[in-house]
């Protein structure tokens, strides 16, 4: 099963739950007022499925089940080589799981690494696995024909532990930059590491490090808009405003200046327990000059 099938399952699974989503085009979405309604608690809950039990899928897909048995499986992706590379965030492990007769289940498991503290981003670069744990960025030297690991873990980069743990992971396009979310550790506390709600960005050996974007609560998750080389992410908002309020959003970036200049989302919430009349997560997105060829304002999809 390819990473794509996998991604088109987990939101074939959410979409009945999400309310219809608005293209904003960087101007002021229609949304309800703060507080207009509850806030609304909907978590899933652990249960043993029936034998033989397979979500069903439009005419023309198939599931079955790849591999199962882990603690918390939180994210994957496809190495160069076409083998699946997963982090185990509860087990602190990186998994390889392969097919190689194409039979729609993983074959041969094995652990890359194991130790690790909440893994979560994995990014692939030259000879090298990049993993974001929740307080360090680390890479591996491995083998890109066989995706064995060559050596210990190279420590390249501490990150701000805990709150929000996922520390998501992708490359520019030319490979001499690497991205790095890092979400807040509260709801909407302030004084917080300013590393925090934020995406940073680094040499590949970790050096020179900077906040790319700042105000994004939780950036889980970075891609590449694979024909602009465009870095997207999607955004986990605020809680306790109301149901669905804020929604959560994809941020993309758009050709700009130099020197890009602090821009609004069109989206500020009344924050009543801060009594300043800003969240502080208003959605303020921001860029830093960067040594970046070209770097980007981001702009919102909500």
């Amino acid at each position: 099963m390819h990473a794509r099938s996998i991604l088109a399952l987990t939101i074939a699974l959410w979409a009945p739950s999400i309310l219809p989503g608005q293209v904003t085009h960087g101007q002021k979405p229609k949304l309800p007022p703060a507080f207009a309604t509850e806030s609304a608690g909907n978590g899933p809950e652990r249960v043993k499925p029936p034998a033989g039990f397979l979500p069903a899928v439009p005419q023309g897909f198939r599931v079955n089940l790849f591999a199962k048995d882990f603690k918390r499986p939180r994210w994957l992706t496809v190495a160069p080589n076409g083998d699946i590379f997963l982090a185990d965030t509860g087990a602190g492990e990186i998994i390889v799981l392969r097919d190689p007769q194409n039979t729609g289940g993983a074959q041969e498991r094995e652990v890359f690494s194991d130790g690790m503290k909440r893994p979560f981003g994995i990014a692939f670069h030259e000879s090298y696995v990049y993993i974001g744990n929740t307080n360090e960025l680390l890479r591996f030297r491995y083998d890109p024909k066989t995706s064995k690991r060559l050596g210990e873990k190279e420590h390249l980069l501490d990150l701000p532990a805990g709150g929000h743990d996922t520390r998501s992971l992708v490359f520019s396009a030319d490979g001499k930059h690497l991205f790095i979310g890092v979400g807040s550790n509260s709801n909407i506390d302030t004084g917080e590491d300013p590393r925090r709600a934020a995406v940073t960005i680094c040499d590949p050996d970790g050096k020179n490090a900077r906040l790319y974007a700042t105000g994004l609560r939780n950036p889980v998750g970075l891609a590449l808009e694979p024909v602009t080389g465009a870095v997207w992410t999607t955004v986990n908002e605020r809680d306790e405003l109301g149901d669905d309020l804020p929604p959560d959003y994809n941020s993309l970036s758009t050709p700009g200046s130099n020197f890009p200049k602090a821009i609004e989302a069109g989206r500020l919430w009344r924050n009543t327990a801060l009594g300043t009349g800003r969240s502080a997560r208003d959605i303020k997105l921001r860029l830093w000059p960067s040594r970046m060829e070209n770097p980007r304002p981001i702009l919102c999809l909500s």
